[in-house]
């Protein structure tokens, strides 16, 4: 995947800022370029094989474990890759949310955590070998990306466990990671806690905006702006003092964590005037709509308010 696409100007920037920090192990994977952000951290950015918005996988190297923050399109040895970062310790992985950019490399581990409300998506709609049909032409080859079949991963199952809100995951010697449910971009959205390193890991919680759509037939309400303000509200009153930086799954790395109150103000425009946005755009399934509040904002549709 030759050419890089960025969001917007500004996300262009900062990653030609920090390109040459990045190390790729081609002889491992070349599909993700390995950056540090943080001491005992590993942020993994994978080219988006639809031609959209990158994606980043942050792995958390503790004491005596490991924890891997979402897995992904499927492409290229990403367990591999983990192995040659942390060697043999124990790992646990971990699904933000039901998303397909995601999740489609939990196909390379045996066992995934993720929210209960994320399981149907996942295993109604992903559990099947012909999930990477829809980014290949008829010849095996990328649609958007240069990329061909061999470059994805096995299909193969895996077993997934539920956390949720006042789970942990103990990575030994007393560095604990504690799981919250933030609903809204995804009904299964849960963000990483690691107040050791005062950093929020939220994969496609928080990115420069982040997409409300309203779509799910499973739990329709948790993907809502409302939604979306609780979780952000539950973490201004109960996590605020305890993190400094946002890692999330998407553009720019690390956020800071006054982000949140911006992205609540945002939330809260919106559901005060329905019509309060800067911006809309025919995606071909409807309008969407932008609102800004400094540098967080949301994007949503009609479907966004809930029934």
């Amino acid at each position: 995947m030759k050419t890089r696409v960025f969001y917007n100007e500004k996300m262009k920037k900062w990653f030609e800022g920090v390109e040459d920090q990045g190390v790729i192990y081609p002889e491992v994977d070349p599909f993700h370029t390995v950056f540090r952000f943080a001491d005992n951290v590993y942020s993994l950015y994978e080219e988006n094989v639809t031609g959209g918005s990158a994606m980043w996988m942050h792995l958390i190297d503790g004491p005596e474990k490991a924890l891997l923050v979402d897995t992904g399109a499927g492409i290229g040895d990403l367990k591999g890759l983990v192995r040659k970062l942390i060697g043999d310790k124990e790992l646990y992985v971990v699904n933000t949310h039901e998303h397909w950019d995601h999740v489609f490399g939990n196909y390379q581990f045996d066992r995934v955590w993720c929210h209960p409300y994320a399981v149907p998506w996942i295993t109604d709609n992903y559990m099947r070998p012909d999930v990477w049909d829809r980014f290949l032409d008829e010849n095996g080859r990328g649609l958007k990306r240069d990329f061909v079949r061999e470059d994805f991963i096995k299909f193969r199952n895996y077993a997934l466990f539920v956390c949720g809100e006042g789970d942990s995951f103990d990575l030994g010697d007393g560095y604990t990671l504690e799981v919250i449910y933030t609903p809204g971009h995804a009904s299964g959205g849960i963000s990483v806690l690691d107040p050791q390193s005062r950093i929020l890991f939220t994969g496609g919680m928080h990115s420069d905006n982040t997409v409300i759509s309203g779509v799910n037939k499973y739990y329709p309400n948790e993907c809502t702006i409302d939604a979306f303000l609780r979780g952000l509200e539950r973490l201004e009153s109960g996590y605020s003092g305890r993190f400094d930086r946002i890692f999330a799954g998407h553009e720019i790395v690390p956020l800071d964590a006054s982000y949140i109150r911006d992205e609540i103000q945002a939330c809260r425009d919106v559901l005060a005037d329905h019509g309060c946005y800067e911006a809309s755009w025919d995606t071909g399934n409807g309008l969407m709509y932008r609102h800004m509040v400094g540098e967080a904002g949301i994007r949503f549709t009609d479907r966004s308010f809930g029934e």
